[in-house]
């Protein structure tokens, strides 16, 4: 089964009176492409396409109504070029420009003459004015920058806990961590973008942020499989006319195109939401759309008011909070939390581990006695009987080693036990 993502296109038409919008309609027409496309000005069009496959080839309808691959992204925009004349093709990060006539232009020596006006002191002006305003932009992005960092985000995926007790230190912040099924919800009110502060980097992340202090322009980023789409809740593009023909080329268009391609990957196979009910969050009016967003994923009321910048993060209902803490603290949470398998160690090794050497603490005692007899013995024996130089040395630094690794583990598993204890994971782990 092919693996559909969505790429976004461009015509731009340089000269309107050698190729009209009508006629790049008519092209995906005749081809039977599938996509979703319009107009956004006079000379432009822009449009959505599904491709697959290693050579990203788009979805094509058949007359069998059957989706297929059919040209890969390169070919059709050479095909498009060479039908359309005077325009700029951009599909899926290529460029490409049709055929160009520009015929013959009189250029005669007084085109080379500098007007009277752009004397060097009026160089100089422009120059100045350039650099300040360029000062002055850079000043607001920074400004814009710090009021973003204040700004609420939901971080929705598979996001290891062991790694948040950090990013609260590091970015002096409460973050709320909810466990929903099998991924990890987290809110905070200090905009901290979770998936790129993690390592490694979640293979499924739906982020909900905001781009302005009134909270009215959400933004919405799904990563799955180390491909994004983001959403801005601005709507979405109408689909190919000639797609009213087929109810197969219809259906396609809804679900893989458009807001059907982020409720796809938002709800993937991870999380059990209904993706109806994301895609008609995801169509709905900005602010209607992130609250039904959030109770189509399952999350309480509470974190919707977070978002709305009503309540705080202390007030969501069945979190585990944390809070920014010294540096050994924290290091000693994010221990607790990979012992527990909430982190970044597969949840058999941490169950092994905490089989062995917490659950039965009289087998670590037990084995570290043992080791630690067998070291000394050889220690003894390198210093007192050994008859060689060689035998000596190998003696003394395997005695040692026997002896630390045995003092140890014996200190570890009590550093562990007392961080699990620390962090009310003792009793869940002792049963």
């Amino acid at each position: 089964m092919v693996s559909w993502r969505p790429i976004q296109g461009r015509v731009e038409l340089l000269d309107p009176s050698l190729t009209s919008l009508t006629e790049v309609q008519d092209f995906f027409s005749e081809y039977r492409i599938l996509g979703r496309g319009e107009a956004s000005s006079a000379t432009t069009f822009r449009f959505e396409l599904a491709v697959g496959g290693r050579r990203r080839r788009v979805a094509t309808l058949d007359e069998n109504d059957t989706v297929f691959l059919g040209y890969s992204v390169h070919d059709l925009l050479e095909e498009m070029s060479g039908r359309f004349r005077k325009v700029e093709l951009e599909l899926g990060g290529e460029i490409l420009h049709g055929p160009f006539d520009l015929g013959a232009v009189g250029i005669d020596e007084a085109d080379f003459v500098a007007p009277e006006s752009m004397s060097e002191e009026a160089g100089q002006t422009v120059e100045q004015n350039l650099l300040q305003n360029s000062a002055e932009d850079a000043q607001q992005d920074m400004e814009n920058a710090k009021e973003v960092t204040c700004l609420p985000v939901l971080a929705f995926g598979d996001f290891p806990l062991s790694e948040i007790s950090v990013l609260a230190t590091r970015y002096n912040a409460d973050i709320a961590a909810l466990k929903v099924k099998s991924v990890n919800a987290l809110v905070s009110t200090k905009g901290i973008h979770f998936r790129s502060s993690v390592f490694p980097r979640p293979n499924y992340a739906l982020e909900i942020f905001f781009t302005d202090t009134q909270l009215e322009k959400p933004q919405l980023l799904v990563t799955r499989d180390n491909f994004q789409l983001a959403w801005n809740w601005e709507g979405q593009l109408a689909p190919f006319t000639w797609t009213d023909e087929s109810q197969i080329a219809q259906n396609f268009v809804i679900e893989e195109l458009g807001a059907g391609a982020v409720a796809r990957r938002a709800v993937a196979d991870v999380v059990d939401v209904s993706f109806s009910q994301i895609r008609q969050a995801l169509l709905a009016p900005a602010a209607l759309g992130v609250s039904q967003l959030v109770q189509a994923l399952g999350l309480p009321e509470e974190v919707r008011q977070v978002l709305a910048g009503q309540a705080e993060v202390e007030s969501i209902p069945g979190a585990r909070l944390f809070v920014p803490q010294s540096a050994s603290k924290a290091f000693a949470q994010a221990v607790a939390f990979e012992v527990a398998g909430e982190g970044m160690l597969e949840s058999d090794v941490a169950k092994a581990y905490r089989k062995v050497y917490l659950h039965r603490p009289w087998l670590v005692s037990a084995v570290a006695v043992l080791q630690g007899s067998l070291g000394a013995g050889l220690l003894a024996y390198g210093v007192l009987a050994a008859t060689s130089k060689r035998k000596r040395h190998w003696s003394v630094g395997l005695g040692i080693g026997l002896l630390l690794n045995a003092g140890s583990r014996i200190l570890t598993t009590r550093y562990v036990r007392t961080v699990l204890a620390e962090a009310g994971m003792a009793e869940s782990e002792e049963r």
